[in-house]
């Protein structure tokens, strides 16, 4: 802590100098001009001392200092620095303090460890210790030198996390530890792990946010510098992407998708030679997006959507496609698609169930061949049965049964490959009478082609859940029939779709049972609540209850066996409403929501028109919407479920609903509006923006005695647009355009209103329908023409003008002075081009920074012929030349960047004069009075000429400016 606070204070006193490394080659200090600067370092090793001398130059009001650094400078720790400073040509030392370059950035991994760095500017070997201060406490270590005199270096650092302060003898230092950063996620069940680098230990504070939401820091199992694990549990029917990051210490790490891509878990088998259609069953094969339709592919093949579900999808693929063998089946849903493989190929058999019915078994499944070619094994002996039947897409077989079998374990061949084989025992048939409850309840069981005397003993129903042993149950017999006999089996509580296996003796089947679906009796809207009732049959399972509608999954707020109720989000439309519980769904059940319109909202429009938005919730592309502007129709487009637009065209027809009629809709008049759609209406007005001005033409006169210009601009209205210059009004425009408009102005508005002003700022004043804009513009006169032999033209009644008022002798000898002043004109024009050139090149150099230096010394001949050209042209007058032979003219050079004044102040002080003029433009070029003084300030292409008679002048010059000013006081 003592080195702490010493250190404080040196940076202190330190850093009031503004220092700027601008590479590993130059170091460059900015100051003020006024400041105290340094202008040496005096390095000491081994007893000698090498000297490094900064150049220093102004720049403005800045005074910037250039270091070129060299090898020795850079990497060299040093026994001392001292420094040398300069104020007002006077030096003395000052305190050494400078910023190292870390490379890489000094930021370790949060895991510690060895950590490898180049330095550049270390400076002194005191600096090797390092003071490091974390907000959990401090340490001392040094940074060991792998190479004398060279950048390479290494830091032992600790395990940690978060910000940290590290300083030296001459610097200090802010860092922090490595961001974490997230390279992997894997989901495991309800388990979602992350794999990266720099997660901090355990101890360390940490966030997992998934889409900006924080979880619950519980859910966290385990956690080091490359992995976190965490319980997510995701319930939900479709596929869908997060947004996780991980914050640790209050240092976020990237953004990575935590996704839950669909699972495949079976695709059917088709011939190879015939059209048919695939079959998908999986988890989460599609979206909750309602837009969002998947898509397969199967090998690069696309295979056509015909049907899709949470849990099946069909498709069709198109007769002849030539696949590879294991063709990878992928499922795209919304840009996600399946991690885990599943594989397509031709002509594979499968049984999937059975039926038997008077003597004749038939088999359902897949690829079951041609009558001609199938053979049936039973076991691994082939069977000859009689009456063989396949339909065409071979997907049924039926045959009929011998009578001395009683079971086989029965499989098929076809297309050279083997199906799966399966257990039929030959004497019965069950099928479910009553559907469980999932509360547990009894069911009525009726086993086929079966008689009391042939079961002995009562049979036992077995309940599979992930096909492990569930729960068993004996039958009790319920109603005997001469073939068939009802047993009454206990199934206990469950939900969903269950396997089943019921044995009789040697004999047994096998086969699915679903629990009681859902039933929907009423689904209604209640203020901001959607309710259903009915026979939901979820008791006990309602966090397995979900409600779809329109593709949108929902978890009930509240629900009961009888009851549910969600709330009413403004995204919801109309449409069917499915109540799902552990897979089983009920029959759709349609919910009418009524959409709302809140508020129509528009801004203002102009020329062309605008639009007009409305605003609610639970809209539908189907809605009809509409907006009625006393009269006049606009359709409305959907946009989404909160919103319509309304093109609002003003310019056009439009057909007009009250009269029958078409007319313009035009502005720049407001209109009431009204939306009246969807059982609903409100009224709102619309706004036209007012004129806007953005420049005008000159004043010309192509046509003789017309003198026009043109207001440029938007929103101006014919008929309905008023110019006023100077508050004056001018008259209503003759063209008017929507971008711009003309004005004839008479002669007596133009001599009397312009002409005194002219070539000077006027308030320019557009009104349209009370909407006003006003802009001070410049007016000016243009081709000056003239044929009418009766009136005199302009220019001479400008002079009739300027004669009445008095001055008409010196307005011609002022016109007289401008041409003769004209012809210097071009070359001093020429030579300030010349000049902004060099001014425009010394900042681009100078902006490059180590180039300046170089640049400076290349244009040096250039400034020099600048210098002269601006001596014998622009200053040769007599008045400076006078200064130069004035015995006490004093001339002060200070640099400035590209800078030029002239100022000629004259006071003249004259009582024996009775004459009284002002505002005399005349600058006495003669001055030898030895009180004289004369400042001038010069630089890069700059220039300075003060000429002041017994009289105090400031001038302001800045970059690239020039400024002349005359001023004359006479007092007679």
């Amino acid at each position: 802590m003592k080195y702490f606070l010493i250190s404080i204070f040196i940076f202190g006193v330190v850093y009031s100098i503004t220092v700027d490394i601008i590479n590993k080659d130059y170091i460059t200090n900015l100051y003020n001009s006024t400041s105290i600067y340094t202008t040496k370092y005096y390095c000491q090793k081994e007893g000698r001392i090498i000297e490094y001398t900064f150049d220093c130059n102004f720049c403005g009001d800045l005074r910037i200092c250039n270091l070129t650094s060299d090898y020795t400078l850079k990497y060299t720790l040093f026994d001392s620095v001292e420094i040398e400073r300069n104020k007002d040509n006077k030096t003395f030392p000052g305190i050494f303090s400078f910023p190292p370059i870390f490379e890489p950035d000094f930021k370790p991994p949060t895991r510690g460890g060895i950590f490898f760095l180049n330095i550049t500017y270390l400076f002194l070997s005191s600096n090797i210790k390092v003071f490091i201060n974390f907000n959990y406490g401090s340490i001392i270590t040094n940074f060991a030198h792998n190479v004398t005199n060279g950048p390479e270096y290494s830091i032992s650092f600790p395990a940690g996390c978060g910000n940290f302060t590290f300083w030296g003898s001459t610097y200090l230092s802010y860092s922090s530890y490595q961001n974490p950063y997230i390279e992997k996620v894997e989901i495991h069940e309800n388990k979602v792990k992350l794999i990266g680098t720099n997660f901090c230990g355990k101890t360390f504070q940490k966030q997992i946010l998934i889409n900006n939401n924080t979880i619950d820091k519980d859910l966290i199992i385990s956690n080091d510098h490359e992995t976190i694990e965490f319980y997510n549990v995701y319930s939900e029917i479709y596929c869908s992407s997060f947004l996780i990051q991980l914050i640790a210490t209050n240092v976020p790490s990237n953004t990575m998708k935590l996704i839950y891509p669909p699972v495949l878990k079976y695709i059917n088998s088709i011939p190879s030679k015939k059209n048919g259609i695939i079959t998908i069953k999986g988890e989460r094969l599609i979206s909750n997006l309602s837009m969002d339709n998947p898509e397969v592919k199967i090998g690069n093949t696309t295979c056509s959507i015909l049907n899709f579900s949470p849990n099946n999808i069909t498709c069709h693929l198109i007769q002849n496609n030539v696949l590879e063998i294991n063709s990878r089946v992928i499922l795209y849903v919304n840009g996600i698609s399946n991690i885990n493989d599943l594989y397509f190929n031709y002509d594979i058999p499968y049984i999937s169930s059975y039926s038997i019915s008077n003597d004749v078994l038939t088999l359902f499944g897949q690829c079951f061949g041609e009558e001609q070619s199938v053979i049936i094994y039973n076991g691994e002996f082939p069977i000859n049965f009689n009456n063989i039947k396949i339909n065409e897409q071979e997907t049924i077989m039926s045959f009929t049964i011998p009578e001395t079998l009683n079971f086989v374990n029965l499989s098929v061949k076809s297309y050279e490959n083997q199906s799966n084989s399966i257990f039929i025992g030959l004497s019965f048939m069950t099928m479910f009478v009553t559907k469980p409850l999932v509360n547990g309840s009894y069911c009525i069981v009726k086993l086929f082609n079966t008689t009391i005397e042939n079961n002995i003993e009562n049979p036992v129903l077995y309940i599979y859940s992930n096909k492990k042993e569930e729960s068993r149950s004996t039958g009790i017999i319920y109603e005997k029939f001469s073939n068939d006999i009802d047993y009454l089996f206990f199934i206990g509580p469950g939900c969903g779709i269950k396997d089943y296996m019921i044995k009789s003796g040697t004999k047994s089947h096998m086969y699915t049972i679903n629990y009681t679906e859902p039933i929907i009796k009423s689904c209604s809207v209640l203020e901001e609540y959607i309710v259903c009732t009915g026979e939901f049959n979820n008791q006990g399972f309602y966090d397995n209850t979900i409600i779809t509608l329109s593709n949108l999954t929902m978890i009930p707020i509240k629900q009961s066996s009888n009851e549910l109720i969600i709330k009413k989000e403004p995204f919801f439309t109309s449409g069917l409403i499915i109540v799902g519980c552990c897979g089983i769904y009920s029959d759709p059940f349609t919910l009418t929501i009524q959409p709302t319109i809140k508020n129509a909202i528009s801004q203002p429009f102009d020329y062309d028109g605008g639009k007009v938005f409305i605003v609610g919730e639970n809209f539908h592309p189907e809605h009809d919407v509409s907006l009625d502007c006393q009269g006049y129709n606009f359709h409305c487009n959907y946009l989404n479920y909160t919103c319509f637009s309304c093109d609002v065209k003003t310019k056009g027809k439009e057909f007009n609903a009250t009269s029958n009629s078409s007319k313009s809709f035009l502005g720049p008049f407001d209109k009431q509006c009204i939306v009246k759609s969807l059982n609903q209406s409100i009224h709102f007005n619309i706004t036209f923006g007012g004129p806007i001005i953005t420049n005008t033409s000159s004043i010309n006169n192509f046509q003789k005695d017309y003198w026009t210009f043109t207001i440029y601009g938007s929103n101006f209205y014919e008929g309905e647009t008023t110019l006023l210059i100077n508050g004056d009004v001018i008259g209503t425009p003759t063209l008017v355009l929507k971008n711009q408009f003309s004005c004839v102005l008479e002669e007596e508005i133009l001599s009397n209103l312009i002409l005194p002003k002219i070539n000077s700022t006027f308030d320019i004043k557009v009104i349209v329908n009370e909407k006003v804009d006003t802009s001070s513009l410049n007016l000016t006169l243009q081709n000056i023409s003239s044929t009418d032999n009766d009136k005199p033209p302009i220019y001479k009644k400008i002079l009739i003008i300027v004669g009445e008022t008095g001055s008409g002798i010196l307005f011609i000898i002022g016109i007289v002075v401008k041409i003769l002043w004209f012809f210097k004109i071009p070359k001093r024009y020429f030579i300030k081009n010349y000049r902004e050139t060099l001014i425009a090149n010394a900042k681009k150099y100078h902006a490059a920074g180590d180039e300046y230096l170089q640049r400076r010394r290349v244009n040096k001949d250039q400034r020099k012929k600048l210098w002269d050209i601006y001596q014998n042209d622009i200053m040769s007058d007599e008045n400076l030349k006078s200064n130069k032979k004035n015995p006490n003219f004093k001339n002060n050079n200070n640099n400035d960047v590209a800078c030029s004044s002239n100022n000629n102040n004259n006071n003249n002080n004259n009582n024996n004069n009775n004459n009284n003029n002002n505002n005399n433009n005349n600058n006495n070029n003669n001055n030898n009075n030895n009180n004289n003084n004369n400042n001038n300030n010069n630089d890069v292409a700059c220039s300075s000429n003060n000429n002041n008679n017994n009289n105090n002048s400031d001038n302001n010059n800045d970059v690239a400016c020039s400024s002349n000013n005359n001023n004359n006081n006479n007092n007679n």
